[in-house]
C-alpha cells in the first residue's frame, strides 16, 4: 500500500511540474506576441509617416515612383505583420 501512494505522490507532483512548466511557457509566448504586436504598430506608424513624406516629395518630383512604390509596399508589408502579430496573439 505505501509503495503505491508513494507512486501516486511522485505522479503527481510530476503532472504538477508539467502543468507549471506549461504555464511558464504560456505567460513567456504571450508576453512575446504582445511586444511583436507593439513593434509591428510601431513600425505601421513609422511606416505611414514614410509614404506621406514620399508622396510629398513625388508630387515635386524629388523621389521617383519606384521609391515611392517600394515605401507602399513597406507600409503594407508592417500593416500585413501586424495582422499576423494580432492573429498569433488569439491564438
Amino acid at each position: 500500500y505505501r509503495h503505491r501512494q508513494v507512486e501516486a505522490e511522485a505522479q503527481a507532483s510530476e503532472l504538477q511540474r508539467r502543468i507549471e512548466t506549461e504555464i511558464r511557457k504560456s505567460y513567456a509566448e504571450m508576453d512575446a506576441a504582445a511586444d511583436r504586436l507593439r513593434i509591428g504598430q510601431d513600425r505601421v506608424r513609422v511606416s505611414a509617416d514614410l509614404v506621406a513624406a514620399y508622396e510629398r516629395q513625388f508630387e515635386v518630383s524629388r523621389v521617383n515612383l519606384l521609391n515611392l512604390l517600394q515605401v507602399e509596399n513597406a507600409h503594407f508589408n508592417a500593416k500585413l505583420g501586424v495582422l499576423n502579430a494580432e492573429f498569433r496573439q488569439i491564438t
